[in-house]
């Protein structure tokens, strides 16, 4: 039997932050045992390490400074350890995944004769000299999406780039049962749910999320709303109390839930009528792919990522961000025809399954295979 290779998975976050993690956790369940031995380090227990350890990984515990200019000794004995735990795994690639990965990570690799991988699922403005020169470092870069191909290429011209698009796990999702509490709890039963889920940010577009609820339940006094997730992560955790205030200043009160931090997303999406993804700018859209596998209709923004997931009036419909009376106007239109209501639910479930379950993880694979062959990798042009 040919010898796996391993593949040293790092996050510099423990916890699950949001897409990043559960994207992670989900090429990692899809990968090929047979080929591939993955090893993942961890900055401490958490969350990631939890899900991690579910698959039968146990995490290398490495502390992880990222702030390599406040705290430079500390940055550097990062870098040593990682250096060390890749050696000692015997590592043929690194694979970086988090947002302060790249620095901390991709120079160890390199300097431990590691080829380096950094997985891109962010916009970026701009890269500083020690970012750029960590994706200059790479075998290759993996991008979520088109455009976020498109916005790296754009600063790094020339850059080996591949789109490998998210993935959900489809089985899983099918077996998960709806959390019939939420409506319950709420007295909602007979109400129809619009829902949705992301971190709560401004980008995110809860704002108009909320100004297109006002106007839903004007027109359609049944409909209640769910908001699902929390601003730990964010740049403004300030935030979420705005959200909250602009929540009661639109009369809204009794009519929205906010759920906070939920674990197991698939069962408060198959309590929903539809969900929303309300970004202003969204370089994928994983609220979008786990609501059609769950067979939920699905209105998001022309945001970026959603155009490449979504065929409008087919799989799901699209309006323009920072639209909420365009947003308000699609919900009604779902909640007014039961016809469209089903047939986007059904054909956004079956492109969920075609498009974007476990075995986008081959696409991965063919790459670590090129790279471990020591082939040249072009990535994409744009």
């Amino acid at each position: 039997m040919t010898e796996r290779a391993t593949i040293a998975y790092l996050s510099a976050t423990a916890s699950i932050a949001g897409g990043a993690e559960v994207s992670l956790i989900n090429l990692i369940r899809g990968l090929d045992r047979s080929r591939f031995r993955p090893v993942m380090a961890v900055p401490g227990p958490g969350k990631l390490a939890d899900r991690v350890g579910n698959l039968g990984i146990e995490p290398e515990i490495i502390p992880m400074e990222t702030r390599r200019r406040r705290h430079p000794f500390a940055f550097r004995r990062s870098q040593a350890a990682i250096s060390r735990w890749l050696k000692r795994e015997g590592a043929g690639i690194l694979h970086a995944n988090s947002f302060w990965a790249p620095e901390l990570a991709i120079p160890a690799a390199v300097r431990s004769g590691v080829p380096a991988i950094y997985h891109v699922r962010d916009f970026y403005e701009r890269l500083d000299p020690a970012r750029a020169s960590a994706f200059r470092s790479c075998s290759c870069v993996l991008a979520i999406s088109r455009c976020v191909r498109d916005n790296v290429l754009a600063l790094l011209p020339g850059l080996p780039v591949e789109v490998v698009y998210n993935a959900v796990d489809t089985a899983a999702i099918e077996a998960a049962a709806p959390d019939e509490s939420l409506r319950a709890e709420a007295g909602w039963q007979d109400a129809f749910v619009i829902g949705t889920a992301s971190r709560i940010s401004p980008e995110k577009g809860q704002m108009d999320f909320l100004k297109a609820a006002s106007a839903v339940a004007r027109e359609h006094p049944a409909a209640r709303f769910v908001v699902m997730g929390n601003s730990r992560f964010a740049l403004r955790p300030d935030f979420a109390a705005r959200v909250e205030e602009e929540c009661a200043s639109l009369g809204l009160t009794g009519k929205v839930r906010f759920t906070g931090f939920v674990d197991d997303v698939a069962a408060v999406y198959k309590t929903m009528d539809v969900c929303v993804l309300a970004s202003l700018r969204e370089p994928f859209g994983r609220v979008v792919i786990e609501a059609m596998a769950c067979g939920v209709p699905v209105v998001a923004t022309r945001s970026g990522g959603p155009e490449e997931i979504i065929e409008h009036g087919k799989d799901g419909l699209l309006v323009d961000a920072g639209d909420p009376e365009a947003m308000a106007a699609a919900c009604l239109r779902i909640a007014g025809d039961s016809s469209l209501r089903d047939s986007l639910g059904a054909a956004g479930r079956q492109s969920a399954v075609s498009r974007f379950s476990l075995e986008n993880a081959r696409q991965v694979e063919r790459i670590y295979d090129m790279i471990l062959r020591g082939e040249p990798f072009a990535g994409e042009a744009g």
